[in-house]
């Protein structure tokens, strides 16, 4: 049995004004944190600050996880205490799955924070959606999908060209690594040995090794590579971790995908013609081809790809050169929104960078700025 507990107000945006003078200080925040299960197998916590409630409270969705991890809580990190410091609640699930299925598990289960807060804690003055990676779909989508019960939403290095677009972009990646450097992986994008692929695994090694190999080898696969799977990077160490990561997102998640799609195959490049290799001739000739059935491509269109159709103000933040969840997703959401004619409730900022997410800065002060379009009515300039 819960139980309600009443907490003093203070103006959101007031109070998250005075956030870097908080980190500056280099004072530790105060909260408390309350568990329960949600669900089959989810967990949630609710973190509550020790000084003034303001009213506001952030209900965060995190990336995907690995399919064979045991279901866990999120780590947040430097964020929750950034906002709980500031006088945010926030509350967060672990979902009842990981792998990609996480999507429509994740969007019940986060779906379902709101009022398990409400219940526990009491009725908030203002909701705010943040979310990471495949979190940031989530959060895109509980803002498209209800938009009156959330004040607003930001969504950091988010897939918000939806889930088809960026299986297409890993997929294609693996067949291409697959066909630059044959032998290396056994198996294929959705038919993966039992093994991992950690730093320091095996396969995380000869993938490595490969590429590595290949920068300087006479024919430059590593180079090929990235020129036809439209890498995100800017120099050989970045060729090298890019690679690094949309390979093993196909080793960690093909058999997952696979598995939620009842075997049905979601990605079609029968007929996708690649270039920017030495020879495109024989590359198309050569490259692994699949086929994609209809329930499957349905599926990962459901869950999710993005309409559009915002009613709140929504945030983005992406790196330039993210190698896992690439820029393209914001310019192809910017399209998106603007043609449900909802272009004033979208605001998109870039960090300049390498990596996948990994932006706490750049991601507190979007926040306050969120917070501040929510409260005054204003759309922020950039």
């Amino acid at each position: 049995m819960h139980t309600t507990r009443r907490m003093t107000i203070v103006p959101a945006f007031t109070a998250f004004a005075a956030l870097l003078a908080v980190l500056a200080a280099g004072q530790s925040p105060s909260f408390t944190t309350i568990t329960g299960e949600i669900g089959p197998g989810a967990l949630y916590e609710i973190a509550t600050p020790t000084a003034p409630w303001n009213g506001g409270l952030v209900v965060f969705a995190q990336g995907i996880g690995n399919p064979s991890d045991p279901i866990t809580l999120p780590t947040l990190g430097p964020l929750r205490e950034t906002l709980t410091s500031q006088g945010f609640a926030v509350v967060y699930s672990s979902r009842s799955m990981n792998g990609y299925g996480a999507v429509k598990d994740g969007m019940i289960r986060t779906h379902q924070l709101r009022g398990i807060f409400v219940e526990t804690i009491g009725q908030p003055s203002r909701v705010y959606l943040i979310g990471r990676s495949l979190g940031g779909l989530i959060s895109v989508m509980l803002a498209e999908r209800f938009p009156g019960q959330y004040d607003g939403g930001l969504s950091g290095c988010g897939l918000l060209d939806g889930g088809a677009a960026e299986l297409t972009y890993v997929a294609d990646g693996r067949v291409l690594f697959d066909y630059f450097f044959p032998g290396v992986i056994p198996g294929s994008p959705f038919d993966v040995p039992p093994g991992d692929f950690s730093p320091g695994s095996p396969t995380f090694n000869a993938v490595n090794a490969a590429l590595v190999q290949g920068l300087s080898s006479p024919e430059q696969p590593t180079l090929q590579f990235a020129r036809t799977a439209n890498l995100q990077a800017a120099n050989a160490a970045e060729i090298v971790a890019a690679g690094l990561s949309v390979v093993g997102f196909t080793v960690i998640h093909g058999n997952n995908l696979l598995d939620l799609t009842n075997g049905h195959m979601p990605y079609d490049n029968s007929k996708t013609s690649y270039s920017g290799s030495n020879d495109d001739d024989a590359l198309n000739a050569g490259v692994a081809r699949f086929v994609s059935d209809p329930s499957a491509v349905n599926y990962m269109e459901h869950y999710y790809t993005p309409s559009g159709e915002l009613r709140i103000p929504v945030l983005t933040l992406h790196k330039t050169r993210d190698p896992l969840v690439p820029i393209f997703h914001e310019e192809r959401y910017a399209e998106t929104v603007q043609g449900a004619g909802a272009s004033q409730y979208l605001l998109q900022r870039t960090v300049d960078g390498f990596g996948h997410c990994g932006f706490l800065a750049a991601e507190t002060a979007a926040f306050a700025a969120l917070v501040q379009w929510v409260e005054t009515g204003v759309k922020p300039q950039n």
